[in-house]
């Protein structure tokens, strides 16, 4: 189905530059919504807040469109010119424009990243509704697999929307499988995450193993069974290699299931050339 006359070339440009400017919103949901989300356990949970307070977190009001967004050093509100998608970043040679502390790198490689993985999407499905279906999962396994890394707690809203996201385009037949694939796909990817946090239960590091519960339903409405089980084999896998390879002074992060969690998403993207 087309979306419109505009050219194959056109389409894919304005899908990469599209990529550039969601990366740079996505490095405030991978920031900010982790904060937001353990706040509003530590509300409704509070027996739990031992726990949850080990997490990251600010002490002011914060929501994903405010307060703006500031440097991390001097508190100064960054202006529009130094907020401008990986241009602002080389602009200013990777520093705050106010007291030279340099910024980290990864705020660039995340807006790059997202433009790139939107670019091949655009390059392999062409401007139709399945690119526009597939960039909103890749947008939000993005947003996991960085989360993970980070060592947060994996927010449900990121979850759902994947859930639903999955469902959805499988209804409109513009995603990945049938309906009937994408609820069996849901249902495995639990039941299989579920078994799997039944038998280790949670650890006492990083996120709990039954946040990958929501995360493999979500992936497995959007991937099929199928799919999803090729996914969860190379997963483990992997990061039995990873186990492997990490030295004895790396203990924590090579036991973490924040590593799972990232390779999943990692995976996941790659598996959509492969369907």
């Amino acid at each position: 189905m087309d979306l419109s006359n505009i050219s194959y070339t056109q389409f894919c440009a304005i899908i990469g530059f599209f990529g550039l400017i969601v990366g740079s919103f996505l490095n405030v949901i991978i920031y900010r919504l982790p904060i937001m989300y353990v706040r509003q356990l530590k509300a409704e949970m509070p027996g739990e807040r031992n726990e949850l307070d080990n997490n990251r977190g600010a002490t002011s009001a914060l929501t994903l469109s405010t307060p703006r967004s500031t440097c991390p050093t001097c508190n100064t509100a960054l202006r529009i010119r130094d907020n401008v998608p990986l241009l602002s970043w080389v602009a200013l040679k990777g520093k705050c424009a106010h007291c030279d502390t340099p910024i980290s790198a990864r705020y660039p490689a995340v807006e790059l990243l997202t433009s790139i993985l939107s670019l091949f999407l655009a390059i392999q499905f062409g401007s139709t509704l399945t690119t526009i279906a597939l960039l909103l999962f890749t947008f939000l396994l993005i947003s996991l697999a960085f989360i993970a890394i980070d060592g947060q707690r994996i927010p449900t809203a990121l979850t759902q929307m994947l859930l639903w996201a999955g469902l959805f385009s499988s209804v409109y037949e513009i995603g990945l499988v049938e309906i009937k694939m994408s609820i069996i796909g849901a249902l495995a990817g639990g039941l299989g995450a579920a078994l799997l946090w039944h038998i280790k239960k949670h650890c006492s590091y990083g996120v709990k193993l039954k946040d990958l519960i929501p995360v493999m339903v979500g992936l497995g409405a959007t991937l099929g069974p199928s799919a999803l089980a090729a996914v969860s084999l190379v997963s483990v896998t992997l990061h039995f290699c990873v186990h492997i390879a990490a030295a004895d002074r790396f203990y924590h992060a090579k036991h973490n299931p924040n590593v799972y969690v990232t390779l999943v998403c990692i995976v996941s993207y790659s598996s959509i050339y492969a369907l």
